[in-house]
């Protein structure tokens, strides 16, 4: 009998004791709650990576019971995304609602809109064989988020743009929706250049905004890659234009205003109509230019924006 209480004493495992450092270095890391970390360590026996991961997953979760809660809200705030190739390659154009204007300008929901737009560039995720087509969202929010052709071979490591947009939810606490969004690539055998340009509010880097274009010219004859980028420049210039001057076709057209008419407006930086700053631009690179498509978002339009009378949401309160 005393040789059996001796081996069961010898054999018995220590209780196991919470390492206190490393709940410090994962609420730093992780940015979570002491509980959080503590559960995190004791369930991972204080296996520090095993912990991240239980914590990702567990913020994940989260954030989708969040998500569901805050799915039936009115989200028409946002910003307009812009990416385009430096050489005009290809371009995107999206839009990312929330619901206040104050998170539209928050650094997690910047961040986020500016990496669906270059995710939606490296994918090309259209709906279509036009040059410049509807994304196909549904397809595009299965992808996982990226920020350059480097990151694309390590995009297994990366969460979907719909993960990623369920954390920025749970983070952030309001309704987000990737409503739309426009891919422009190339189609046919002459060259074609794309611009895009975000009319960007102080604090808001380049490439984002309330109010976005995306412009597509063609030449006639092959282009240099310096060529390209200047040409991209340009339609960029082009696309800043559409984005204030809203021209409703590009060329003449029945029931529009000749006003309205793209080609015939006076350019936005001078030296005369779009249709003669065309002309200069293919003369200085002997080919010819048009202009064949033309994109223009603003953020939250055709959406029905929900006016609060507070007046009577104080009344309701105090009836219930």
């Amino acid at each position: 009998m005393l040789l059996i209480r001796t081996c069961a004493k010898f054999y018995s495992s220590a209780p196991f004791k919470l390492n206190v450092a490393l709940v410090g270095k994962l609420r730093k890391e992780m940015e979570c709650s002491i509980s959080k970390a503590k559960d995190a360590l004791t369930s991972t026996k204080n296996d520090y990576d095993a912990a991240i991961e239980w914590l990702k997953n567990d913020q994940l979760a989260s954030a989708a019971k969040k998500q569901e809660k805050l799915s039936s809200r009115i989200a028409v705030e946002g910003l307009i995304g812009i990416s385009v190739h430096e050489a005009g390659i290809n371009a995107s154009l999206v839009e990312l609602n929330c619901e206040t204007d104050f998170v539209a300008k928050s650094p997690a929901f910047v961040d986020l809109v500016s990496r669906i737009a270059n995710t939606a560039v490296l994918y090309e995720t259209g709906t279509g064989q036009e040059i410049i087509s509807p994304i196909d969202i549904e397809s595009l929010s299965k992808r996982n988020i990226v920020d350059s052709e480097e990151s694309l071979k390590a995009a297994e490591e990366q969460k979907t743009i719909q993960e990623a947009c369920t954390q920025v939810i749970g983070k952030l606490g309001e309704n987000i929706k990737l409503r739309r969004g426009f891919i422009g690539h190339q189609v046919g055998l002459e060259p074609l250049i794309f611009g895009g340009y975000a009319h960007t509010s102080a604090g808001l880097p380049s490439g984002l905004g309330r109010l976005g274009s995306l412009v597509c010219l063609k030449s006639s004859g092959k282009l240099s890659f310096d060529q390209r980028k200047e040409l991209a420049g340009f339609a960029k210039k082009i696309a800043q234009h559409v984005s204030g001057f809203a021209p409703q076709s590009i060329g003449p057209s029945e029931g529009v205003p000749e006003e309205s008419v793209l080609l015939n407006q006076p350019y936005l930086f001078g030296g005369g109509t779009i249709t003669e700053i065309l002309q200069k631009q293919s003369e200085s690179l002997n080919t010819k230019l048009s202009i064949i498509d033309i994109k223009r978002y603003e953020c939250g339009e055709g959406l029905e924006k929900k006016v609060d009378n507070f007046a009577e949401e104080v009344m309701a309160q105090i009836k219930n």
